[in-house]
């Protein structure tokens, strides 16, 4: 007895056209795809490079400008002088109350990230504290020394510029 081949359900297709229409992608189109996915990555990934370095120096520029107006308002507040002192060579710095030749546990702490490199441009004190540039603001708000603290990562800088009653970053 021969069987008979079952009819497929309404709105089916039979089994032997499924084949027949080729699921799944060709290995010439898989490569195809791969290489243009590759030259898009090849185009993006530098160019991302460059934001993420530039989003880091921005966040450290605003990090110490932001520290820095702290010490100013922490002055004012407490009616006495604050310091201000960053490290030249991690990028630690402090906001503490202290006149002393060293730097203490301070009122708040923070460090801008370890790429970022941080010199003085000009002005800032780096004598009192061995390996530091310090900016004092009395208790009215303004600063001394005055000067320019530079933060660079790769070829971007940007500036901190202290003035006797402003602070900026550029």
């Amino acid at each position: 007895m021969s069987e008979k081949p079952e009819k497929p359900y309404a709105g089916q297709r039979p089994l032997t056209n499924l084949r027949s229409q080729g699921a799944g992608f060709t290995l010439v189109e898989l490569m195809v795809t791969l290489a243009v996915l590759a030259i898009l990555l090849g185009i993006a990934v530098p160019s991302f490079q460059s934001v993420i370095q530039n989003n880091r120096l921005n966040t450290a520029s605003n990090d110490v400008l932001g520290a820095m107006n702290f010490a100013k308002v922490e002055a004012i507040r407490r009616n006495t002088t604050v310091r201000f002192c960053i490290n030249l060579g991690s990028g630690a710095w402090v906001v503490e109350n202290s006149t002393d030749d060293e730097v203490g546990a301070g009122i708040r702490v923070g460090a801008v990230h370890s790429s970022v490199g941080v010199a003085v441009s000009e002005g800032l004190d780096t004598a009192t504290v061995a390996g530091h540039a310090c900016v004092r603001f009395r208790p009215n708000g303004t600063a001394s020394p005055t000067g320019t603290l530079a933060l660079s990562l790769g070829q971007e800088t940007r500036i901190v510029t202290v003035e006797v009653g402003v602070l900026h970053a550029d």
